[in-house]
C-alpha cells in the first residue's frame, strides 16, 4: 500500500505538471473531462508501476529462509 501511494503521488504529478507545461494552460482552464482522463491516465500507469517496484520487496519479505541468518 505504501508503494502504491508513493507511486500513485509521483506519477500524478508529473502527469498533470506535464500537461500544464506542455499545453501552456494552468489547471483553473482545465475541463473536467481534462481531469478525468489525467486521473484515469495516473491509474493506468500506476498500477503496473506499483507491482514491478514491490516485487523484490516481495520476494526479500516473503522468499524462503536459510538458516544462515
Amino acid at each position: 500500500m505504501i508503494v502504491f501511494a508513493t507511486v500513485l503521488t509521483v506519477v500524478s504529478r508529473v502527469t498533470f505538471e506535464g500537461v500544464e507545461e506542455q499545453y501552456n494552460m494552468p489547471m483553473e482552464h482545465w475541463s473536467a473531462s481534462m481531469f478525468i482522463m489525467q486521473g484515469a491516465w495516473v491509474l493506468i500507469y500506476s498500477v503496473p508501476f506499483s507491482f514491478i517496484i514491490s516485487l523484490p520487496f516481495a520476494f526479500y519479505f516473503l522468499g524462503p529462509k536459510d538458516d544462515r541468518g
